[in-house]
């Protein structure tokens, strides 16, 4: 701070300074605040306004607010977009609410606080209420439903009751525990989900043959469920009438240099549940399929190239042939997650018998899949030469 003495200078040589100069002055400070200031900042007069400077109260109105409406159009969207098009259901249905905020509630309304094991699926109002009832009743068996949602533990009994429900299911015992039969209330995902029959299936299996009610072939692998199941009954086929569930699953380990990556690609992009796993491998449920991910330092697929098509087709490399929504539901999500194509998404074969849509991209390892649709799925294995 400037002493009295030199305040005392400075007015001395203002008294100094001739008036007209001394006006001079002040009519251009007036012409530079009037030319560079806000009009809101000067008085009538030139003068600095204080009032300007003062902090303005600032009201935060929020109108986002989730009622019945909102989660009526979270059914719909679940219905049409399913499970984890999050992008699409704000987009189209809730644009006032992000990604992850549609997610939660998605998870409230289905009751898990996973989605993982959901990904890609799609029902109405009635299914996603009965995912949420039976999430419900495992939740409360287990001591796992917590805040509204079934909630994983470190033990494992929510996959473990899952297992039990749908061994019972297939051997058309009724769960006292759950106040229901779950032979006539298991759904396709439950089931679909879990690994291949445990020994609590096989020690069920024991019980119903000493009562002479096993049917042939009872203890099947669970995929086998999965594919006789629909979405609201699971029931056994004519021995006689073909059916996908006879088709045994196939089973593929490869490597891969990083465990923690592989399984976020295959367990949370893919949505394929885990099975067992080991300090250096782990095994997913691919579609009903047995893969297996053996860790190995170091190791970066290569693959070569062959042209199918005009594309150039990475080899070796597997995958899955998928419904034509199927496809085009992973695609959807695999250009959410920004992983890169190999091969675009496309129609090939146009107008012949092997006319296919197809997609080609890589593990965090290197390692090529392949996703294709055929358009007549029933040409699948059709023999014919391509030109």
């Amino acid at each position: 701070m400037a002493s009295a003495a030199v305040l005392q200078g400075r007015e001395k040589q203002l008294a100094s300074v001739p008036q007209a100069q001394k006006t001079e002055r002040l009519q251009w400070v007036h012409d530079m605040r009037s030319a560079f200031s806000p009009a809101a900042m000067l008085t009538e007069e030139g003068s600095i306004n204080q009032e300007f400077f003062k902090p303005t109260k600032v009201v935060m109105v929020d109108d986002k607010k989730w009622g019945d409406h909102e989660r009526d159009l979270l059914y719909q969207a679940l219905e049409k977009h399913g499970v984890g098009n999050w992008r699409e259901i704000s987009e189209q249905y809730l644009p006032k609410w992000d990604d992850q905020a549609i997610r939660i509630k998605a998870s409230r309304l289905m009751g898990s606080q996973s989605l993982a094991r959901y990904i890609g699926w799609k029902g109405n109002r009635a299914a996603v209420d009965a995912e949420r009832a039976v999430n419900k009743a495992i939740g409360d068996r287990t001591g796992c439903w917590k805040a509204g949602v079934l909630v994983e533990d470190d033990a494992g009994s929510v996959k473990k009751a899952l297992n039990k429900l749908a061994c019972k299911a297939k051997f058309g015992l009724p769960d006292m525990a759950l106040n229901m039969h779950v032979g006539a209330r298991v759904t396709a995902l439950h089931v679909a989900q879990l690994p291949a029959p445990s020994l609590s299936c096989t020690a069920l299996a024991k019980v119903n043959r000493s009562n002479k009610q096993t049917p042939r072939n009872a203890c099947k692998p669970t995929v086998a469920l999965a594919q006789a199941a629909s979405t609201t009954d699971v029931q056994e086929k004519p021995e006689n009438q073909p059916s996908s569930s006879a088709m045994p699953p196939f089973h593929l380990a490869f490597p891969v240099s990083d465990l923690k990556q592989t399984k976020s690609f295959y367990g949370s992009l893919l949505g394929c549940p885990e099975g067992r796993s080991a300090a250096g491998w782990v095994d997913y449920n691919l579609f009903g399929h047995q893969i297996v991910c053996h860790q190995v330092k170091g190791y970066n697929a290569k693959a070569s190239a062959n042209a199918v098509d005009g594309d150039p087709v990475p080899v070796p490399h597997f995958g899955l042939a998928l419904s034509v929504q199927q496809f085009h539901d992973l695609a959807d999500r695999v250009k959410q997650a920004d992983v890169q194509f190999v091969i675009q998404p496309h129609l090939r074969f146009k107008g012949q018998p092997g006319e296919q849509w197809t997609m080609f991209f890589k593990d965090p390892s290197g390692n090529a899949l392949e996703f294709k649709a055929m358009t007549t799925p029933e040409n699948l294995f059709a023999k014919y030469y391509v030109s």
